[in-house]
């Protein structure tokens, strides 16, 4: 009894301490007057609050950008498909893609994937700079390298393969100067070195086949074994 006498007795004046507590807050009113906000502050929460309405702003802007954005990614895409469809546009579209960059250039060929190697060509240069003769072959499913070397230890590479289906080729364009012509009516890239040990680059495609003759020769001499190639 004397416990819980004292425990309800206790309570009570916990309530009623803490109701003393929030009546003797003043009110509002009077806090208003009691408290005074200097100039320098109201200023200084005018300015946050302005800068957080042009933050919402922006953030709407950047949403709405992407918005637009992806509508107008998604017309590109549409027109794209549609344009594919024409197949005079399709014969347009070119096999290979030259994209350029601040160091290299990327060459991209869209090649169709290959799905049968049982039909696999061999090729050759049937030119060849005097002094030169075949020193190093290796060859697999579908490709093949081929090394040319003479009695002073130049060496010139020919390599072809068959499955090419999106290949990337990249040349230092920083140390070369990079040009197309058309060899027996095929477009190649040729890339001329610029630095003191040139290694001069070739690259085209032909008949699902992509090749690459590179060497520290002239690239006259490279050109008349890419022509002979071109004509087997």
């Amino acid at each position: 009894m004397d416990d819980n006498l004292f425990e309800a007795l206790f309570r009570q004046a916990v309530i009623d301490e803490y109701k003393k507590e929030v009546d003797s807050i003043p009110k509002k009113e009077e806090l208003i007057k009691m408290v005074t906000i200097s100039p320098e502050f109201e200023l200084r929460m005018r300015k946050l609050l302005a800068r957080d309405r042009r933050r919402d702003i922006v953030l709407k802007a950047i949403h709405a950008g992407k918005r637009v954005a992806a509508i107008i990614l998604l017309a590109v895409g549409f027109l794209s498909l549609l344009m594919l469809s024409n197949a005079k546009v399709r014969a347009s579209v070119k096999e290979a893609i030259v994209e350029w960059y601040n160091k290299y250039i990327s060459i991209i060929f869209n090649g169709q994937e290959a799905s049968d190697t049982s039909d696999i060509k061999e090729f050759r240069p049937k030119y060849l700079p005097k002094g030169f003769k075949e020193s190093q072959v290796e060859k697999d499913d579908d490709r093949a390298i081929f090394i040319y070397q003479n009695d002073f230890g130049d060496s010139i590479y020919v390599s072809y393969w068959h499955n090419y289906y999106n290949a990337n080729f990249l040349i230092d364009n920083e140390n070369h100067i990079i040009e197309t012509r058309m060899i027996n009516g095929y477009e190649v890239f040729i890339a001329y070195a610029i630095q003191e040990n040139p290694i001069n680059v070739i690259v085209w495609t032909m008949d699902n086949y992509q090749f690459r003759i590179w060497s520290t020769l002239t690239m006259d001499e490279l050109i008349m074994m890419a022509e002979s190639m071109c004509n087997n």
